[in-house]
């Protein structure tokens, strides 16, 4: 399956009167079906959360949230007390920019709904892009990357920037590939996905080589990625003692096996949404359980996807060498990759995240009849997952006023079954509300930095 360039529809300037505006409109949803149905599938999902929960509770949300007004704080002139800006580049930063840039001209919550919002309207604008560059089947395909991806496993972890880079990823890929591969093309994306996450810019990295390789233009993609190179370097070596804290997590095989499942089936689009320490497990176990086997059947389903990948790899070969390669290498890495690198904990998640979008590509085209009726059932297991999420969302109240005491000993009981896909909606409130009572009293942040991997640092960081 070759990639299919769609043009939009023409102009009929001899139309005129509502029939033609009709037919227009008619024509323009379904030039972009996969995105319609990524933005209603997004705002379906989330908007109700919001509702229910009163903020953007995101489990590590409210903490950007915080540094976004920490920084904003900085910027118009006020003294923060123990923080300063990085005076190196941070591969994190665009997320946190964009939402410290709101937080000059709106309060810190307000800033918070309207950041996720444009990143919902961004993720379906990238879908739809993707779906048309690649001809993959638009509710098929609008489905899978909207539920695996743009409001995936983390974006309920509230990790802005992976997530940013996943979905930027995305929509270099359907931009022209005449362009992405030149040079001025690879240093636009480059310092963009560096800019957006570290994980994202390695994966970039990957994608880029292999993209440049096919077109003949390797030359071409290494004078383009040497200045964001260069911030890499720059970063690394200016944060080398923050990074060195973080350490290397080591495990015993099994362990290591057992994770990398779990991580695959977290591919699903159930989310367990924890309040305090009550998650759906304790207070409506047959939920939990149909959203475990609904992540579970994703998970299954993918593996048997790429299971197609391998029966049909001299064919696929033959039309996308790069897009084959470029899959294989990233699961590749993230079996390999350890549980924690540095700060980063879990980065084979991201790796197998940017994986899942090129599984969609070679396997959800429109040529694809071998893989359309396991295309629909991941579909389904991903709307059944998200409706339970749904669920979980509108339930929040009743898991509010439980108090489970549950051992985090391995072992002890079944705590960690419990707990599975579990996202922790109350997990940052404190930074949320001091970044808002801060800025409601006028008293500033008074919390030192949260996150290692932001372009705030404790005072006295270089």
């Amino acid at each position: 399956m070759l990639v299919r360039h769609h043009e939009g529809p023409s102009s009929d300037k001899g139309s005129c009167g509502s029939g033609g505006a009709g037919l227009d409109i008619r024509t323009w949803s379904r030039l972009h079906a996969a995105g319609l149905v990524s933005l209603t599938l997004s705002l379906a999902l989330v908007v109700p959360f919001l509702v229910v929960a009163g903020w953007p509770a995101f489990q590590d949300f409210g903490g950007w949230m915080y540094e976004a007004f920490a920084a904003s704080w900085i910027l118009t002139g006020h003294a923060a007390e123990g923080m300063s800006f990085a005076t190196y580049p941070v591969p994190y930063a665009l997320g946190q920019a964009v939402l410290t840039g709101l937080n000059l001209v709106m309060g810190p919550m307000s800033a918070g709904f309207v950041y996720v919002m444009l990143y919902l309207a961004l993720g379906a604008a990238a879908v739809d892009i993707l779906v048309r560059k690649y001809d993959v089947r638009p509710l098929a395909g609008g489905v899978f990357f909207t539920l695996t991806i743009v409001v995936g496993s983390g974006f309920w972890n509230g990790y802005i920037g992976s997530q940013l880079g996943l979905v930027l990823l995305m929509f270099v890929l359907g931009l022209p590939r005449a362009w992405i591969v030149s040079p001025v093309g690879v240093l636009v994306c480059s310092l963009l996905m560096f800019a957006s996450h570290g994980i994202a810019y390695a994966v970039y990295c990957v994608v880029g080589l292999g993209l440049a390789w096919r077109a003949k233009r390797v030359l071409a993609y290494a004078m383009g990625i040497l200045p964001s190179i260069g911030l890499a370097v720059w970063y690394s070596l200016a944060s080398f003692k923050q990074a060195e804290s973080g350490g290397v997590s080591r495990s015993g095989l099994l362990s290591h096996l057992f994770y990398k499942g779990y991580t695959a089936t977290k591919l699903g689009a159930y989310g367990n949404l924890q309040v305090g320490t009550a998650g759906d497990g304790d207070a409506m176990p047959v939920l939990y359980w149909l959203g475990v086997a609904a992540n579970f059947s994703l998970a299954l389903l993918l593996v048997l996807l790429v299971g197609s990948i391998v029966r049909n790899r001299k064919k696929i070969w033959t039309d996308q060498p790069a897009e084959l390669i470029i899959t294989g290498s990233l699961i590749l890495v993230y079996l390999l990759l350890p549980l924690q690198v540095g700060v980063l904990v879990n980065p084979g998640e991201r790796v197998l995240s940017a994986a899942t979008v090129f599984i969609g590509v070679l396997t959800m085209g429109r040529t694809n009849g071998d893989t359309r009726r396991l295309s629909a059932l991941a579909a389904g297991a991903l709307v059944a997952g998200a409706g339970l999420t749904l669920v979980s969302a509108l339930t929040m109240g009743i898991k509010q006023g439980l108090q489970i005491d549950r051992p985090t000993i391995p072992g002890r009981d079944d705590s960690r079954i419990a707990i599975l896909y579990g996202h922790r909606t109350d997990a940052d409130a404190e930074s949320a509300t001091n970044a808002t009572s801060g800025a409601a009293t006028g008293a500033g942040p008074q919390l030192p930095p949260r996150w290692g991997t932001s372009f705030l640092l404790p005072t006295g960081g270089q």
